[in-house]
Parts: C-alpha cells; structure tokens; sequence
C-alpha cells in the first residue's frame, strides 16, 4: 500500500508530494446510472498516479430519500493520488457537478441525484471537520458501499476501525442488494 505519510522533505525531495491509496464511492439513480458510473470511473484517472481499479456496479435500495424513490447503482473506485484530500474532493464535486448534480449549500438530508462521489478513505489519514471527514463517517455502516470495497481490497480496514470489512459486512443494517455486472477493472 502507499505511504500515507504526506509531502517527502529533506533528501528525498522538498516538497514531493507522495503517493496514497484512495478509495472513492460512485453513486447514481437518475439518468443512465451504470454507463454514467462507469464513464466516472474511467474519468478519475485523471487524479490517479497509476491505474484505476474498479468494483462490479450493484444496484441497492435508496437509504435515507423518501418512499418511491429510484433504486441507485454504486461501485467503489481505487487509485493512488498524490493530491491533497482537500484538492482531490474539489475535483470530485466539479465532476459531480458536470456530470448534472446541483450543488445545494441549504439541502438536508438526502435527495436522488445523478452522481454521486464520496471520497471513503485517503490513505490512512483521520480527519474531523469541514470541509472533509475521513475516513467517511457513514461508510462503514452501508453495504453499498462495504460489498464493492470488499471486492477491491479484501484485506481493507478503515482507518481508525479494527474491524474486517467481513466483519463491517455482517452487521451493516440490512437493505435490498444486487450485483449487476462483473468488474469492469481491477487495479495493478
């Protein structure tokens, strides 16, 4: 796994900044969800030092919107970046953004929306606050997001969090769940 130790000084290098293993959340359930999430996948190796691994798709019931709502399509995405958290989240909402989702300062709560991106873990950084909590505060407790990231890194703990994702998996809060396609890519 990367150095998740920041910017290298001294001999190595002022100021270089290294490398660390990011897992970002995809998420959809308006417009075409799947080719939309797959076309997001492809684009974020733009912040990626190296390749892009990528999980299956999964089609989950919506958690939190109001009854009726579309069910979403969700993958986990890996990459090793060497931006900073912050600078990595602002690219995110500009593609959240391009991709048709309306930015809304006042919104609470959930809504549906066209997509989705939540940066889950950067390396093994523990941040509290605006604009960023990580590891995500939430990830840990959804099954759509802990299934994908299971497929990717088997092996992945949450910074700060002892448990398995196995063991994450087994007592997430139950929702309706399903593979819809194989994975379009893994990394290495």
């Amino acid at each position: 796994m990367a150095n998740s130790h920041g910017p290298i000084t001294g001999a190595q290098g002022v100021g270089k900044q290294v490398s660390e293993c990011v897992f970002v959340g995809i998420g959809s359930n308006l417009g075409r969800s799947a080719s939309n999430i797959k076309a997001v996948a492809d684009e974020l190796g733009r912040f990626a030092t190296g390749k892009v691994g990528c999980s299956s798709l999964w089609r989950s019931e919506p958690v939190g919107l109001a009854k009726g709502a579309a069910p979403f399509v969700n993958a986990v995405v890996c990459f090793d970046c060497s931006m900073t958290p912050v600078q990595l989240l602002q690219g995110l909402q500009e593609m959240e953004v391009r991709y048709g989702r309306s930015p809304n300062p006042l919104r609470e709560g959930y809504e549906s929306r066209t997509m989705d991106l939540d940066i889950l873990s950067f390396g093994q950084r523990i941040l509290a606050g605006q604009p960023l909590t990580l590891p995500h505060p939430r990830a840990w407790q959804r099954l759509f997001v802990l299934l994908p990231l299971q497929e990717l890194a088997p092996e992945f703990r949450f910074p700060g969090r002892d448990e398995s994702l196995q063991q994450l998996i087994s007592v997430a809060p139950g929702i309706q769940i399903e593979l819809l396609s194989e994975q379009p890519g893994q990394p290495g």
